[in-house]
């Protein structure tokens, strides 16, 4: 549905994107997740058209709409944007907002009505129709850019860290309210995040980018489960990358005990281990190590422990806290990756 071949764009010195390829697929929502500054963004605006490649195509519907000798308007598109800052003109009221991004498109005055009516009725948000962007709280102002940037019936939904503003329990309702609705309208989607726990709820598919390059392009489960290589293992799900020593059996020999693998290589091989594989004690076998910090994920006790050369992220088995010290083992499969 839409495509980047071979997309560059740097500014300066710095190489914002590199030899991008990207096909995204009609009616899929696909998250591009990578740490700040990896290109996310950049690629996003040259989707958009509020950004012209150095070089490459980006195609939407076949159609060249960024190329050596093609450059189409944003406006001419048929893209819809909620940028990280929602950019609602504070001028505006909540209905104008919508109507202003639909004048000039050709549509009747009665159509423009029904599609400012029906988007606020949408999200609950008619009653405040006249009301102006500093009256509304975080989650009707993202509703409202929402609702601004479905009405034009997009073919290509684009949205930048659209969350990265709420406070955590509204992060989450908006975020599954808003994958819900767009799944609901059959649309496309680019979702662009920094954050993996979201990333990993909403998407079909999954993009990690570093460095203004594709890494790794695959639906969650398999990212998650099959990290391409090192980058990709310790920046999506906490993985612990370690080296071990890999025997005909499907076993490697490690630091926290010995593994089972997926992977056919001999020897010396990095691999991946997420917390569900490793397990932080008291006493017993394994690796000692110092907890330096702990969280709790649905109900499971997470602790990061610094071993010395390196830390790991393992489950607990009781409420460490940090200064404990406690050893760590392996419980679970690893995963063979690529350094």
């Amino acid at each position: 549905m839409a495509q980047t071949i071979d997309l560059e764009r740097s500014f300066g010195a710095t190489r914002a994107l590199v030899n991008v390829n990207l096909d995204v697929r009609r009616g899929e929502i696909l998250v591009v997740l990578g740490p700040s500054g990896c290109g996310k963004t950049t690629l996003l605006r040259c989707l958009a058209g509020l950004e012209r490649p150095d070089a490459g195509e980006v195609r939407i519907d076949g159609d060249v709409v960024n190329g050596a000798k093609t450059f189409v308007a944003p406006e001419k598109r048929g893209v819809g944007m909620v940028f990280q800052s929602l950019a609602l003109w504070p001028h505006l009221r909540v209905a104008e907002q919508v109507t202003f991004v639909l004048e000039g498109r050709g549509l009747s005055r009665g159509e423009i009505e029904t599609r400012v009516r029906d988007g606020l009725a949408s999200v609950g948000l008619a009653e405040r129709a006249r009301a102006y962007p500093h009256e509304l709280s975080g989650g009707e102002r993202q509703r409202i850019a929402l609702v601004r940037a479905l009405a034009t019936h997009p073919r290509l939904l684009l949205l930048d860290e659209p969350l990265s503003d709420l406070d955590p329990g509204l992060r989450e309702e908006i975020r599954d309210e808003t994958a819900a609705r767009v799944r609901r309208l059959g649309l496309t989607a680019v979702y662009v995040t920094h954050d993996q726990e979201e990333g990993l709820a909403i998407a079909d598919r999954i993009a990690v980018m570093r460095a203004g390059r594709i890494e790794q392009v695959d639906t969650p489960d398999e990212i998650y489960r099959h990290p391409r290589d090192r980058f990709v293992a310790e920046f999506l799900g906490h993985g612990t990358v370690v080296r071990g020593t890999v025997s005909r059996n499907g076993v490697a020999q490690t630091v926290f005990g010995d593994v089972s693998f997926a992977g056919a290589a001999l020897g010396e091989a990095w691999l991946a281990l997420r917390p569900e594989s490793l397990l932080a004690h008291r006493n017993g076998a394994g690796t000692s190590g110092v907890v330096t910090s702990r969280s709790l994920r649905a109900g499971r006790h997470i602790v990061r422990v610094d071993l010395g050369e390196f830390t790991a992220v393992a489950e607990s088995d009781q409420a460490f806290k940090p200064g404990d010290t406690v050893r760590v083992r392996a419980v679970g499969d690893g995963v063979i990756v690529d350094e």
